[in-house]
């Protein structure tokens, strides 16, 4: 009666193996050890939470060109003591290389780039610049500019001030979180340019003359801004941890989201300006959305201060009725 074909699996349930004692040679083998000795290491997403593997750096490292500036955290200026922008710090260098790190283009690309300078600790006459950086075809250099911020105010005051915002009202002040995805995806747009340019005319270096022959014809400021714009959407990643806070789409960061067509810049790329026209209607949706919580919200937040005041007031009649 005791065979195991005679015995009842519902009342004993099946039987089990048995596994050495703890203390025996083998206790490896027991499936209470778990896993954590037993696999490899993950080779996922998520063993690189900066969205980039040593390998990948090393690579970047190998041919990364020279980066200058970020040394000066602070520019002082008749406004104060202002951030200028993420890369305007003593790590900025580090910053740069992370976001060629992280994107998905060949680092031998950056071959025949003379440098990347981030202008960090200047004091402009004129204001902030209206654009994040700028490439230079003649000297094979990219140029980072800060924006005007001050991350030491809290408040409207406060944060980093973005002067590029796609045509979408006045620049207003964003946290440095939600502005360093904004100039690393600057910078993609600016190796586009470089990219680009290195396509179409070879590593040899261009007179002022030629490169102004080219910008100012008909087409030539459309086609390279389109190129760069096309280079960013294919190889832009943000930082993951900092995508999960901020949910980052680099597809606002285009000329066609701040509304340019072929019509207005010829050469520039149609399909790019399509999609730009969405995602801005896109957009358009979600600021209204947003406009109409925050007057909810505000309704709400006044209509409790009046009931809370009445009941103050009736508790103070009841209090003089006694």
């Amino acid at each position: 009666m005791t065979e195991p074909e005679n015995l009842n699996d519902s009342q004993f349930g099946p039987m089990k193996p048995y596994y050495p004692h703890r203390g025996s040679p083998e206790k490896r083998a027991q499936p209470t050890q778990g896993k954590l000795f037993q696999e490899g290491k993950p080779q996922t997403a998520a063993r690189w939470p900066r969205g980039y593997s040593p390998e990948r750096m090393a690579a970047v490292q190998e041919h990364a060109p020279v980066i200058t500036g970020g040394d000066q955290p602070y520019s002082h200026t008749l406004t104060g003591s202002q951030l200028d922008s993420p890369y305007n710090v003593p790590h900025g260098r580090r910053l740069v290389k992370e976001a060629i790190a992280r994107s998905s283009m060949d680092v031998t690309k950056l071959e025949h780039l003379s440098g990347i300078h981030l202008h960090s600790g200047m004091q402009y006459v004129t204001g902030t610049p209206s654009v994040m950086g700028d490439y230079e075809p003649a000297n094979r250099q990219i140029n980072m500019y800060p924006l005007k911020g001050d991350l030491s105010v809290k408040g409207p005051k406060g944060g980093v001030v973005t002067s590029i915002t796609g045509g979408r009202g006045r620049p207003k002040p964003t946290s440095k979180k939600r502005a360093l995805p904004r100039f690393d995806a600057g910078l993609m747009h600016e190796i586009g340019h470089h990219v680009d340019f290195m396509s179409r005319f070879g590593p040899t270096r261009m007179t002022e003359q030629f490169t102004t022959r080219v910008l100012k014809s008909r087409t030539g400021v459309g086609k390279t801004e389109g190129a760069a714009d096309r280079f960013m959407l294919q190889h832009f990643q943000n930082d993951p941890r900092n995508q999960r806070r901020t949910g980052f789409k680099v597809e606002r960061q285009t000329y066609g989201f701040r509304g340019t067509t072929p019509r207005t810049m010829p050469g520039y790329d149609p399909e790019i300006a399509q999609a730009g026209a969405e995602e801005r209607k896109r957009a358009d949706v979600e600021d209204y959305q947003a406009a109409r919580r925050n007057q909810g919200r505000k309704e709400h937040a006044q209509l409790r201060r009046k009931a809370v005041t009445r009941y103050k007031q009736q508790l103070a009649r009841r209090k003089k009725r006694t």
